[in-house]
């Protein structure tokens, strides 16, 4: 008797262990694979760098096209997809991209890289949000608006400045970098 309760005792046992490990795979169901997080990710980062190299090489037809398919790619970040300590703020942040990106006007550069800018400081803290791809480099040039200065993003260690173009090309430094 004794055995028969013991035994009965184990496959009791065993059988809750199997239907809680089944319990927690049922739940990993629910989140978005990692690969498609990172195919999310990289899909806004590229347009986001497709529009800085259009910068880069002053080409204002380019960055305006970049800029309305970055708004595009970015409002299809899910805040629920990432681990976000604050997701109204991260929501904020997107649709100010967005709004800035589409707001972009054709033909004067100026205006472009002032909006730029101002979407790579939002960019900077989405990206740290989401995690990307790659390494992601925050450079900055010292010079940008007379001296109070300006940030983007990169892909590369090395300088390319979006906020000035050809104009001065390598001014910058990398101030810090997002990891993987």
């Amino acid at each position: 008797m004794k055995t028969q309760n013991t035994t009965l005792g184990l496959i009791t046992l065993t059988a809750i262990a199997i239907l809680l490990a089944s319990c927690k795979e049922t739940k990993k169901e629910h989140h978005a694979p990692e690969s498609s997080m990172s195919v999310a990710n990289g899909t806004y980062i590229d347009h986001y760098m497709k529009l800085k190299n259009a910068l880069v090489s002053d080409d204002s037809v380019s960055a305006s096209m970049h800029a309305k398919t970055l708004a595009s790619s970015i409002q299809e970040l899910d805040p629920d997809f990432y681990p976000v300590d604050d997701k109204q703020y991260f929501s904020i942040a997107v649709r100010a991209v967005a709004k800035t990106a589409l707001q972009i006007p054709n033909a004067d550069l100026a205006a472009q890289r002032e909006s730029f800018e101002s979407i790579t400081k939002n960019m900077i803290g989405i990206v740290k949000n989401t995690g990307a791809p790659q390494v992601i480099y925050i450079q900055y040039c010292p010079m940008y608006k007379q001296g109070l200065g300006g940030y983007w993003l990169s892909l590369n260690e090395e300088v390319t400045n979006p906020l000035f173009g050809s104009m001065m090309i390598n001014c910058g430094m990398v101030s810090d970098k997002i990891k993987q």
